[in-house]
């Protein structure tokens, strides 16, 4: 069992009701009372150009490009805050909550400068309306059109939901043209490239001072980090966002950019455990996970950019000795340099992908020295998926990004949760409020790790984000992406 039963009602009271009454709705903010965001420079310069570095395959960058929500805009913006929205082609008033009406803003044009109507919303939003796979329909009643500037919204979802989902769907003309502050310049098998919308309805708007300085944005796609890495130390392209603490601490030492900004993430690497005989034991989970101290990797092997997770303040001759002394006390014995209970050895089957290496080299010497037995695989990505779909490990090292809907879990662990019902509960009502739900999946995370299930490595894996001299961006409380908030030298 993860949960004692007696939990169950306590859990309600304490973490369910309370969000999803302070979560039950979202706002969208009058135009006239949105403030300038700190990072926001409203005294930039206009012009100049930019590369970013695009890391993905030739499939991902022709069918999903990056770039395009600079052409294309919705009716609504979504912000930082999942509960806040903003206007954006249009003002929305809910008269009732399951009624809207909605008002096109009278500057709104497409880049070709026709007007945008009701007609074409209604039109952007059949386009989408099969890809959404019947979403749109399960929120949206009905739409009516009041006039060539209004539309009149029956919905069934809350105001949430319905913000989302307006603030998900481009706006396009019947030709396909958007109605953004930049438009499509030329595309190629490993580019595309963006100008600025001259002509741009917004421009003047005062919700969008200090935005959409750069003149020319270009992508540049790369198979992979590395590659990404290397463009970015020969100026190829003008920031970089690095992961991978080795090669930034390479980056560091060459002082090549302009002003570096490390953020915390909410990113993890973790260890599943399967509980299959023996891994069935708790206390034997318990074991493996104080082996699997991250402390000694970080200082080891990532020079110190990670925070780790609950680690443990003994060393490593400490940690192995009191692992061992554990594994006795389990009954699981030395012989001949091998754990063994009952004639069987303890034994490891590991999977992991191939850039784990480093760390995978580590952990062979920890469990090595304390007699287990240990089998290392590295696969590629897709491979690696499958096996962990299809169980076929005792541990595994995963990438692991927090607020992954949990539901995805491997089979194992989804059998355990569905032995909770308050989880299920608790999931199914948070689906229409962001906030509750992520609540409610670091719950049954962390459930998971006090059942050693999983071991998390990394709590905050930090993401450094570098720019050469002649890129500008500002900071206040964190660093923000926004390239439309960015300048560069003229």
């Amino acid at each position: 069992m993860l949960m004692k039963t007696n939990l169950y009602g306590l859990f309600m009271i304490k973490y369910l009701l309370p969000f999803t009454l302070l979560f039950s709705s979202a706002k969208l903010i009058p135009r006239a009372q949105i403030s300038t965001p700190c990072y926001v420079n409203t005294q930039a310069p206009k012009g100049g150009h930019i590369k970013i570095g695009f890391i993905g395959s030739h499939t991902v960058f022709s069918l999903n490009p990056p770039g395009t929500s600079l052409v294309y805009e919705p009716l609504v913006e979504a912000t930082k805050n999942p509960l806040i929205f903003h206007p954006l082609l249009a003002d929305i008033v809910f008269s009732t909550n399951q009624t809207a009406l909605l008002t096109l803003h009278p500057q709104t044009t497409f880049s070709d400068h026709s007007k945008i109507t009701t007609d074409a919303i209604i039109e952007s939003f059949n386009q989408v309306a099969p890809s959404l796979k019947g979403t749109l329909d399960e929120a949206l009643l009905s739409i009516s059109k009041v006039s060539s500037q209004t539309l009149n919204i029956q919905f069934n979802c809350s105001q949430n939901q319905l913000l989302q989902t307006l603030s998900t769907i481009p706006i396009k003309s019947a030709s396909g043209i958007g109605s953004g502050p930049y438009l499509l310049s030329k595309t190629s098998t490993n580019e595309i490239h963006y100008i600025k919308n001259n002509h741009y309805w917004g421009e003047t708007l005062d919700q969008y001072k200090g935005y959409f300085n750069i003149e020319t944005i270009a992508y540049h796609r790369y198979p992979s980090t590395f590659h990404a890495h290397m463009a970015f130390e020969k100026k190829d392209i003008s920031t970089y966002i690095e992961n991978t603490a080795a090669r930034w601490h390479h980056i560091k030492t060459k002082k090549n950019y302009h002003e570096v900004k490390s953020e915390n993430r909410k990113f993890t690497q973790i260890f599943w455990i399967r509980p299959r005989y023996p891994f069935d034991d708790p206390i034997l989970r318990a074991i493996i996970a104080d082996i699997l101290n991250p402390s000694i990797a970080s200082k080891r092997i990532y020079f110190s950019e990670y925070l780790a997770v609950g680690s443990s303040k003994l060393s490593v001759n400490q940690t192995l000795s009191s692992a061992a002394d554990s594994l006795d006390q389990a009954g699981w014995l030395m012989t001949n340099g091998k754990r063994y209970k009952n004639n069987m050895p303890l034994s490891l089957t590991i999977i992991a992908q191939h850039h784990m290496r480093p760390l995978m080299t580590l952990y062979t010497e920890l469990f090595t020295r304390l007699g287990i037995d240990i089998k290392i695989t590295y696969h590629t990505k897709t491979t690696y998926d499958h096996l962990l779909k299809q169980e076929q490990y005792d541990v595994a090292l995963d990438q692991f990004i927090e607020h992954t809907n949990f539901m995805n879990l491997a089979p194992s662990f989804i059998n355990h949760l569905n032995h909770k019902p308050i989880l299920h509960a608790a999931y199914k009502t948070s689906n229409n409020h962001p906030l509750l739900a992520e609540h409610i999946k670091k719950h049954t995370l962390q459930t998971l790790i006090d059942n050693h299930l999983i071991v998390p490595l990394w709590s905050m894996n930090k993401q450094n984000f570098g720019a050469h001299h002649n890129v500008h961006y500002q900071f206040c409380d964190h660093m923000e992406k926004d390239i439309r908030t960015w300048w560069v030298d003229i």
